[in-house]
């Protein structure tokens, strides 16, 4: 599911995973330290971005997300062995193509 390997702050696949000990949603890294920061230079609460989560969020309470990261891992071999996969289906495609 590509969609549990995406930031939901950023909508990208993931690149350093963290997850909060309290709510455990899981953000990258840089967004949801970047979210935390401009919420408190604006002085407001640091609400959990994700609706109906009302969590107040703070930067040391954070984990890597080791689980995510697995997905990831076996994304990127599923990916890479598509790839592979395809790659030997052209290098031995015999079809006989009529000579012009």
């Amino acid at each position: 599911n590509v969609g549990s390997i995406k930031c939901p702050l950023t909508q990208q696949i993931f690149k350093h995973p963290i997850k909060s000990k309290q709510c455990g949603h899981t953000f990258e890294r840089e967004a949801i330290q970047q979210y935390i920061g401009d919420k408190k230079r604006a002085q407001e609460l640091t609400e959990c971005p994700l609706p109906g989560c009302n969590t107040i969020l703070i930067e040391e309470q954070f984990v890597r997300d080791i689980r995510v990261e697995k997905m990831m891992k076996k994304q990127r071999k599923t990916q890479q062995d598509q790839d592979s996969d395809e790659e030997d289906d052209e290098a031995f495609d015999l079809t006989v193509r009529p000579s012009l």
